[in-house]
Protein backbone atom coordinates (compact mmCIF):
# COMPACT_ATOMS: atom_id res chain seq x y z
CA UNK A 1 0.00 0.00 0.00
CA UNK A 2 1.50 3.53 -0.61
CA UNK A 3 0.25 7.14 0.22
CA UNK A 4 2.32 9.92 -1.66
CA UNK A 5 3.11 13.40 -0.48
CA UNK A 6 0.11 16.13 -0.07
CA UNK A 7 -0.90 18.53 2.64
CA UNK A 8 -3.66 19.94 3.91
CA UNK A 9 -4.07 22.50 6.51
CA UNK A 10 -6.09 21.87 10.20
CA UNK A 11 -6.70 22.40 13.61
CA UNK A 12 -4.94 20.56 16.15
CA UNK A 13 -6.30 17.31 18.07
CA UNK A 14 -9.85 18.25 19.78
CA UNK A 15 -11.53 15.66 22.29
CA UNK A 16 -13.42 12.90 20.42
CA UNK A 17 -16.35 13.79 21.67
CA UNK A 18 -16.03 18.11 20.10
CA UNK A 19 -15.40 16.72 16.03
CA UNK A 20 -16.89 15.72 13.55
CA UNK A 21 -16.13 12.63 12.19
CA UNK A 22 -17.78 13.07 8.68
CA UNK A 23 -15.18 16.60 8.59
CA UNK A 24 -12.59 14.24 9.47
CA UNK A 25 -12.96 11.55 7.24
CA UNK A 26 -13.91 14.16 4.53
CA UNK A 27 -10.47 15.82 5.02
CA UNK A 28 -8.50 12.52 5.43
CA UNK A 29 -10.00 11.79 2.23
CA UNK A 30 -9.15 14.52 0.24
CA UNK A 31 -5.47 14.87 1.02
CA UNK A 32 -5.44 11.25 0.04
CA UNK A 33 -6.71 12.09 -3.35
CA UNK A 34 -4.08 15.41 -3.77
CA UNK A 35 -1.09 13.07 -2.70
CA UNK A 36 -1.80 10.90 -5.55
CA UNK A 37 -2.95 13.35 -8.53
CA UNK A 38 0.61 15.48 -7.12
CA UNK A 39 2.87 12.17 -7.27
CA UNK A 40 5.93 12.14 -8.46
CA UNK A 41 8.17 9.57 -10.41
CA UNK A 42 10.56 7.85 -7.91
CA UNK A 43 13.19 5.07 -6.82
CA UNK A 44 12.95 3.23 -4.04
CA UNK A 45 15.30 0.90 -2.09
CA UNK A 46 13.27 -1.40 0.41
CA UNK A 47 14.96 -3.80 2.85
CA UNK A 48 12.66 -6.90 3.69
CA UNK A 49 13.33 -9.39 6.67
CA UNK A 50 12.03 -12.30 7.70
CA UNK A 51 12.12 -14.08 11.23
CA UNK A 52 10.66 -17.33 12.35
CA UNK A 53 9.08 -16.64 15.45
CA UNK A 54 9.53 -20.02 16.66
CA UNK A 55 13.57 -19.93 15.99
CA UNK A 56 15.34 -20.14 19.50
CA UNK A 57 19.04 -19.05 20.70
CA UNK A 58 21.00 -21.87 22.89
CA UNK A 59 19.21 -20.94 25.79
CA UNK A 60 16.05 -22.06 24.05
CA UNK A 61 14.44 -18.42 23.93
CA UNK A 62 12.67 -17.35 20.32
CA UNK A 63 15.84 -15.96 18.47
CA UNK A 64 13.83 -12.47 16.80
CA UNK A 65 16.79 -10.34 16.21
CA UNK A 66 17.99 -12.68 13.47
CA UNK A 67 16.86 -13.02 9.84
CA UNK A 68 15.95 -15.98 8.72
CA UNK A 69 16.18 -14.02 5.18
CA UNK A 70 16.70 -10.66 3.83
CA UNK A 71 16.43 -8.80 0.75
CA UNK A 72 17.03 -6.00 -0.96
CA UNK A 73 14.19 -5.02 -3.65
CA UNK A 74 14.73 -1.71 -5.77
CA UNK A 75 11.01 -0.38 -6.65
CA UNK A 76 10.20 2.43 -9.27
CA UNK A 77 7.26 4.45 -9.41
CA UNK A 78 5.99 6.43 -12.28
CA UNK A 79 2.22 8.30 -11.81
CA UNK A 80 -0.24 7.54 -12.38
CA UNK A 81 0.03 3.75 -12.03
CA UNK A 82 3.24 2.19 -12.94
CA UNK A 83 5.17 0.18 -10.44
CA UNK A 84 8.38 -2.39 -11.20
CA UNK A 85 11.02 -3.82 -9.19
CA UNK A 86 14.26 -5.56 -9.08
CA UNK A 87 15.63 -7.80 -6.78
CA UNK A 88 19.42 -6.50 -5.72
CA UNK A 89 20.47 -8.79 -3.11
CA UNK A 90 18.78 -11.82 -1.46
CA UNK A 91 19.38 -14.51 0.97
CA UNK A 92 17.35 -16.86 -1.31
CA UNK A 93 15.22 -19.76 -0.28
CA UNK A 94 11.02 -19.65 0.55
CA UNK A 95 11.10 -16.19 2.06
CA UNK A 96 12.51 -14.27 -1.61
CA UNK A 97 9.49 -15.94 -2.91
CA UNK A 98 7.01 -14.80 -0.30
CA UNK A 99 8.62 -11.26 -0.83
CA UNK A 100 8.40 -11.53 -4.46
CA UNK A 101 4.41 -12.69 -4.05
CA UNK A 102 4.05 -9.70 -2.22
CA UNK A 103 5.79 -7.20 -4.11
CA UNK A 104 3.77 -8.69 -7.27
CA UNK A 105 0.94 -7.55 -5.54
CA UNK A 106 2.17 -4.21 -4.95
CA UNK A 107 2.06 -3.45 -8.53
CA UNK A 108 -1.08 -4.99 -8.92
CA UNK A 109 -2.19 -2.43 -6.20
CA UNK A 110 -0.56 0.29 -7.90
CA UNK A 111 -3.37 0.06 -11.13
CA UNK A 112 -5.95 1.01 -8.88
CA UNK A 113 -5.02 2.63 -5.64
CA UNK A 114 -8.37 3.89 -5.25
CA UNK A 115 -9.92 0.53 -4.21
CA UNK A 116 -7.37 0.23 -1.11
CA UNK A 117 -7.60 3.92 -0.18
CA UNK A 118 -8.65 4.74 3.56
CA UNK A 119 -12.18 6.94 2.50
CA UNK A 120 -15.65 6.61 2.69
CA UNK A 121 -15.66 4.42 -0.78
CA UNK A 122 -14.25 1.51 0.83
CA UNK A 123 -14.85 2.22 4.91
CA UNK A 124 -16.75 3.32 7.52
CA UNK A 125 -14.67 4.89 10.31
CA UNK A 126 -15.72 6.10 13.69
CA UNK A 127 -13.84 8.00 16.16
CA UNK A 128 -12.24 6.30 19.26
CA UNK A 129 -10.09 9.25 20.17
CA UNK A 130 -7.16 11.54 20.07
CA UNK A 131 -3.44 11.06 21.61
CA UNK A 132 -0.06 12.30 20.45
CA UNK A 133 2.41 9.78 18.23
CA UNK A 134 5.50 10.88 16.77
CA UNK A 135 5.43 13.98 18.00
CA UNK A 136 1.83 15.14 16.31
CA UNK A 137 -1.81 15.16 17.88
CA UNK A 138 -3.78 12.57 16.35
CA UNK A 139 -7.53 11.52 15.55
CA UNK A 140 -7.70 7.88 16.07
CA UNK A 141 -10.14 5.94 14.07
CA UNK A 142 -11.34 2.86 13.27
CA UNK A 143 -12.01 1.59 10.02
CA UNK A 144 -14.31 -0.97 8.97
CA UNK A 145 -14.58 -2.17 5.42
CA UNK A 146 -17.30 -2.14 3.33
CA UNK A 147 -16.87 -5.24 1.48
CA UNK A 148 -15.40 -8.85 2.23
CA UNK A 149 -11.73 -7.78 0.61
CA UNK A 150 -8.24 -9.02 1.37
CA UNK A 151 -7.04 -5.58 0.39
CA UNK A 152 -8.86 -3.70 2.85
CA UNK A 153 -7.99 -3.56 6.89
CA UNK A 154 -9.85 -3.92 9.92
CA UNK A 155 -7.69 -1.37 11.76
CA UNK A 156 -6.90 1.61 14.12
CA UNK A 157 -5.46 4.28 11.94
CA UNK A 158 -3.91 7.81 13.35
CA UNK A 159 -4.96 11.10 11.30
CA UNK A 160 -2.53 13.78 11.84
CA UNK A 161 -4.88 16.28 13.59
CA UNK A 162 -2.92 19.30 11.74
CA UNK A 163 -2.31 17.95 7.99
CA UNK A 164 -4.74 14.98 8.03
CA UNK A 165 -1.92 12.65 6.68
CA UNK A 166 -2.43 9.24 7.85
CA UNK A 167 0.47 7.97 10.07
CA UNK A 168 -0.14 4.71 10.97
CA UNK A 169 -2.37 2.01 10.28
CA UNK A 170 -2.56 -1.00 12.64
CA UNK A 171 -5.08 -3.69 11.86
CA UNK A 172 -5.26 -7.35 10.09
CA UNK A 173 -7.19 -7.68 6.61
CA UNK A 174 -10.86 -8.13 6.59
CA UNK A 175 -10.49 -11.29 4.59
CA UNK A 176 -7.82 -13.61 5.23
CA UNK A 177 -5.33 -13.17 1.78
CA UNK A 178 -4.57 -16.91 1.44
CA UNK A 179 -5.77 -20.44 2.81
CA UNK A 180 -2.36 -20.56 4.08
CA UNK A 181 -1.84 -17.50 6.14
CA UNK A 182 -4.01 -17.04 9.03
CA UNK A 183 -4.13 -14.45 11.81
CA UNK A 184 -2.18 -11.76 10.07
CA UNK A 185 -0.90 -8.91 11.97
CA UNK A 186 -0.32 -5.61 10.04
CA UNK A 187 1.40 -2.37 11.17
CA UNK A 188 1.84 0.57 8.33
CA UNK A 189 3.83 3.74 8.82
CA UNK A 190 3.96 6.50 6.55
CA UNK A 191 6.06 9.48 6.73
CA UNK A 192 7.77 11.75 4.67
CA UNK A 193 11.02 11.01 2.30
CA UNK A 194 13.16 14.04 -0.46
CA UNK A 195 9.75 16.10 0.02
CA UNK A 196 7.13 12.74 -1.20
CA UNK A 197 4.87 11.50 1.60
CA UNK A 198 4.60 7.60 1.23
CA UNK A 199 4.35 4.03 2.75
CA UNK A 200 7.42 3.84 4.68
CA UNK A 201 7.65 0.42 6.70
CA UNK A 202 5.55 -2.35 7.39
CA UNK A 203 5.39 -5.05 9.81
CA UNK A 204 3.27 -8.27 9.36
CA UNK A 205 3.01 -11.48 11.51
CA UNK A 206 1.27 -13.98 10.74
CA UNK A 207 0.90 -17.99 11.59
CA UNK A 208 1.72 -20.23 8.52
CA UNK A 209 -0.16 -23.69 8.11
CA UNK A 210 2.66 -26.18 8.28
CA UNK A 211 4.82 -23.13 8.90
CA UNK A 212 4.51 -21.60 12.19
CA UNK A 213 4.59 -18.73 12.95
CA UNK A 214 6.79 -15.53 11.20
CA UNK A 215 7.38 -12.28 10.85
CA UNK A 216 8.16 -9.68 7.89
CA UNK A 217 9.57 -6.53 8.46
CA UNK A 218 10.37 -3.89 5.50
CA UNK A 219 11.85 -0.63 5.67
CA UNK A 220 12.56 2.37 3.20
CA UNK A 221 16.16 2.68 3.30
CA UNK A 222 15.95 5.55 0.80
CA UNK A 223 14.34 7.09 -2.28
CA UNK A 224 15.52 9.52 -5.11
CA UNK A 225 12.82 11.37 -7.28
CA UNK A 226 13.30 9.92 -10.76
CA UNK A 227 12.75 11.63 -14.13
CA UNK A 228 12.56 8.44 -16.45
CA UNK A 229 9.41 7.22 -15.82
CA UNK A 230 8.79 3.81 -16.10
CA UNK A 231 5.78 5.03 -18.50
CA UNK A 232 8.14 6.37 -21.00
CA UNK A 233 10.47 3.15 -20.81
CA UNK A 234 7.16 1.18 -21.42
CA UNK A 235 6.07 3.41 -24.35
CA UNK A 236 9.71 2.81 -25.99
CA UNK A 237 9.74 -0.68 -25.68
CA UNK A 238 6.35 -0.98 -27.32
CA UNK A 239 7.45 1.25 -30.57
CA UNK A 240 10.77 -1.06 -30.60
CA UNK A 241 8.64 -4.38 -30.81
CA UNK A 242 6.05 -2.19 -33.40
CA UNK A 243 9.33 -1.42 -35.14
CA UNK A 244 10.75 -5.07 -35.24
CA UNK A 245 7.22 -6.87 -36.46
CA UNK A 246 6.91 -3.54 -39.52
CA UNK A 247 3.92 -2.23 -37.69
CA UNK A 248 5.82 1.35 -37.67
CA UNK A 249 8.50 2.65 -39.30
CA UNK A 250 11.47 3.43 -37.22
CA UNK A 251 12.29 6.77 -36.31
CA UNK A 252 14.27 9.52 -38.73
CA UNK A 253 17.71 10.49 -37.89
CA UNK A 254 17.52 14.34 -38.03
CA UNK A 255 18.90 15.84 -40.99
CA UNK A 256 22.51 17.92 -41.61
Amino acid sequence: MVLACGMASGQPASPASNVDLAAIVGRMSQVQHDVIADQRGYELVRRYQIFNNADSNRDGVPDKQRPQTELLARIEYAPPNQTRYEIERSTGGMGERVIRHALDHEVQLTKAPEQMEMTSRNYNFSLIGSAEYRGQNCYILESHPKRDDHNLLQSKVWVDAKTFRVLKIHGHPQKSPSFWVKDLDLTLEYSEMEGMWMHTSTQASADLRFGGPFTVRAQAMSVVPSPVTVAKEHARTIRARAVAAGALLPLAAPSH
